[in-house]
């Protein structure tokens, strides 16, 4: 049967085309409402911004695992976010880079606000990092993505691994970061 690759038989009578087209149209739908998020007012307030984000996220994790296979919801969940790091520095970085550039040759003063902007969006990139290279890896390991509870599995490893990134960047500042990192990696393995 088509799909099989992507669907879970048990759960749904989609054909593979309908698979590949939600798969596709998530990625570039998911991308659209990433960035409307970070160009609406809630760019003034990242940590509400980043909520709604990741709640948003989790919904659509548990939407498609009502029809998607365990393995392919984590490959997906990955090509969402990996999609959005790339959008980010194609679409929002080097685009404000290279007018900011433009803006100096041509002797105009600074916008500001693209460079918040970029940084904004080489943040959030920075930070998702981890959990795309653990949801993209997440195929060789059945033992995560066949668990009845895998969504809860993969938001446990998710936050921890951007913890574990934010200790990273606190390392000159916070000097007990090493410990929080690794207790977080240790409670996230045994979670």
């Amino acid at each position: 049967r088509s799909g099989t690759l992507l669907l879970d038989p048990s759960k749904t009578d989609m054909l593979g085309w309908q698979a590949s087209l939600i798969s596709f149209g998530s990625l570039v739908i998911g991308w659209v409402i990433y960035d409307q998020i970070w160009k609406s007012p809630l760019k003034h307030k990242p940590g509400l911004a980043a909520g709604i984000l990741f709640g948003l996220f989790i919904a659509y994790a548990n939407w498609i695992d009502g029809f998607f296979n365990g393995r392919f919801l984590y490959l997906q969940l990955g090509a969402m976010l990996g999609t959005t790091m790339a959008a980010n520095v194609f679409f929002r970085i080097m685009p404000g880079q290279r007018q900011i550039m433009k803006n100096l040759m041509e002797g105009k003063p600074h916008d500001l606000e693209i460079g918040r902007q970029a940084k904004l969006r080489s943040m959030m990139n920075h930070y998702v990092t981890f959990p795309v290279i653990f949801l993209m890896l997440s195929a060789h390991f059945p033992v995560l993505y066949g668990d009845d509870h895998r969504l809860i599995l993969m938001t446990i490893v998710v936050v921890c691994l951007a913890i574990i990134k934010w200790m990273m960047n606190l390392y000159k500042v916070f000097a007990e970061w090493l410990h929080v990192a690794i207790a977080t990696f240790v409670l996230g393995v045994f979670a």
